[in-house]
């Protein structure tokens, strides 16, 4: 698992809040360091029955976890959230801490699936489809990753020049060459006119010897950038290609 994304992955996603024990409104609970109340957060599709029988058990399984991490015992706290969102799929706050405290641990595989469970409640979340996509990426796992990619850079545009393509470079420097195809074509799909991702696209079909994408897209980053300093390099690559 490649460090520089592991390092990139907690600044985005809300495990600093999490641990950090930020002040939030106890109502609502939107930081799982807060107890919740009995009947807070009802979902409006459920019944008022099925609300206190399946969330009031799950806040009080939750709220054992939030005394886990009060203690500062990660493990704890992680299986006493995971265990609220069994009871209550549709528990967002559940979900929420359930990502943040495997992502702290390093449990990718139950960081992305909460967070892909909060992505269902709250699918304009960035911070839930920035979890999920980080989890993903860490997992090395391209089938899911490549959609959570899609979606985060709808709901966060700004990651696609930036996060996102530092990402691929890593992917390409730990020889995941798939996995750094894929994200550059979702990186090109939002952002067409991205010079340097056309050039580490070029780089990267090279290496999978796709001389036709490796010159097509090096072509075009010269296109774009005649006189970047990468531009020499690829003159050179793509004279050799044809």
């Amino acid at each position: 698992m490649p460090s520089q994304l592991y390092h990139a992955a907690i600044r985005v996603v809300f495990v600093v809040v999490l641990i950090s024990g930020v002040a939030s409104n106890p109502v609502c609970a939107q930081d799982p360091t807060d107890k919740v109340e009995p009947g807070a957060e009802e979902p409006a599709e459920q019944s008022e029955v099925e609300v206190n029988e399946a969330r009031n058990a799950a806040i009080s399984v939750f709220n054992e976890g939030v005394a886990a991490l009060d203690e500062e015992d990660l493990p704890g706290a992680l299986e006493k959230f995971r265990q609220a969102s069994e009871i209550d799929p549709d528990f967002p706050d559940a979900a929420r801490a359930t990502a943040a405290v495997a992502m702290e641990l390093e449990d990718f595989q139950t960081a992305a699936e909460a967070a892909e469970n909060l992505v269902r409640l709250q699918p304009d979340n960035p911070d839930a489809v920035g979890t999920a996509y980080f989890a993903e990426l860490l997992l090395g796992d391209v089938d899911r990753l490549i959609p959570s990619a899609r979606r985060l850079a709808e709901v966060n545009p700004i990651v696609v020049s930036n996060e996102m393509l530092q990402h691929a470079q890593v992917l390409f420097d730990e020889d995941e060459l798939a996995g750094s195809r894929s994200l550059l074509e979702v990186i090109l799909e939002r952002q067409p006119e991205l010079a340097p991702a056309y050039f580490q696209l070029g780089l990267t079909c090279n290496m999978q010897s796709d001389a036709e994408c490796a010159k097509q897209a090096l072509a075009k980053f010269l296109e774009l950038a005649p006189d970047d300093p990468d531009a020499e390099t690829a003159r050179s690559l793509l004279e050799y290609l044809e």
